[in-house]
């Protein structure tokens, strides 16, 4: 995961979409292909009452796939997007 000075916890229930390194995508730690990502994350959003969905993507992760999924979940009524990153020491 990246690093930035400028981290914020997130405290509330979360909806978090983790890209990995490899293109496998996972939905909170289950997996989940593309096609499938929009209509999900909806369903938990209504579930949770939560709109900030969490990209959590690994650092190499190339710039592309991560655009890609940021675009997926942008059609996503609603929803906020946040990405995930470690704050730096």
């Amino acid at each position: 995961m990246p690093q930035a000075a400028t981290t914020k916890n997130q405290t509330q229930t979360r909806i978090v979409v983790s890209l990995k390194a490899n293109g496998d995508l996972f939905l909170n730690q289950k997996p989940v292909v593309a096609e499938q990502l929009k209509p999900a994350v909806k369903t938990l959003m209504q579930q949770t009452g939560q709109n900030t969905v969490i990209l959590q993507a690994d650092e190499a992760v190339s710039h592309g796939k991560a655009v890609a999924v940021m675009d997926y979940l942008r059609q996503v009524e609603g929803a906020k997007l946040a990405i995930a990153a470690k704050r730096s020491s």
